[in-house]
């Protein structure tokens, strides 16, 4: 879950911002024929979108209580 800055006084939090920036350049990266001068333009607007948003946090899924979490640190690093 993305989160937005606490100082940013007046703006309403909103969960998963700038979610379409993020999920369109995954897509690019995880693409059959990767292009890195493809997927440029997306990580700028993804880029963008953070800065706009003051985005201080951001994650793909929303915690799932401690199970998850446990299960994620104790999952093997698959690099």
């Amino acid at each position: 879950m993305s989160t937005i800055s606490p100082s940013t006084e007046g703006v309403e939090q909103k969960e998963f911002a700038c979610a379409p920036e993020a999920s369109a350049l995954l897509n690019c990266v995880t693409g059959k024929s990767y292009n890195e001068l493809k997927c440029l333009p997306l990580l700028k607007k993804l880029r963008t979108c953070v800065e706009k948003k003051n985005v201080v946090d951001f994650t793909l899924t929303p915690p799932q209580g401690k199970d998850s979490e446990q299960a994620a640190q104790s999952a093997p690093d698959q690099s």
